[in-house]
C-alpha cells in the first residue's frame, strides 16, 4: 500500500426486516456506485449491521 492506495470501509445499518437478498443487493449497489464515481478506489469493505433500537424508558 502507498499514498495512491485508497481503501473504503463502511458500516451500514439495515432494518431488522431486511433479508439476505436485500442486503446483498444494497451492498452491491453501494460498491458499484463508489467504483463508478471514484475509479481510483482500490478496495471496498462493507460491514452490514442490524439496526439497534433503543428502548425508551
Amino acid at each position: 500500500m502507498g499514498p495512491d492506495y485508497i481503501l473504503v470501509n463502511l458500516s451500514v445499518e439495515f432494518n431488522d426486516t431486511a433479508d439476505a437478498d436485500d442486503i446483498e443487493m444494497t451492498v452491491a449497489k453501494i460498491d458499484s456506485s463508489i467504483r463508478k464515481k471514484y475509479s481510483h478506489v482500490k478496495r471496498i469493505f462493507i460491514e452490514a449491521e442490524a439496526r439497534q433500537f433503543k428502548s425508551r424508558v
